[in-house]
């Protein structure tokens, strides 16, 4: 570390492979939305979607599986 610089690193974790493999995966989309479940309950749900719909506004019927963890 020379003036709040580094100098003559290396990087010895880095698999480049790996990141072009990981690059070329289709990895699925998270998000977080509140559910009104009946009896008014608000419950805050992960959604996951598959890779080949990005966004939520598509048009498309998937199955869902719903598990209510208590707090």
């Amino acid at each position: 570390l020379k003036d709040g610089k580094l100098e003559n690193t290396l990087e010895i974790l880095r698999d480049e492979e790996y990141e072009a493999r990981l690059a070329a995966m289709l990895l699925p989309t998270a998000f977080f939305e509140t559910v009104t479940l009946k009896g008014d309950f608000e419950a805050r749900v992960k959604i996951i979607l598959p890779s080949d719909q990005r966004h939520r506004s598509t048009v498309r019927s998937l199955p869902v599986l719903l598990k209510l963890c208590r707090a």
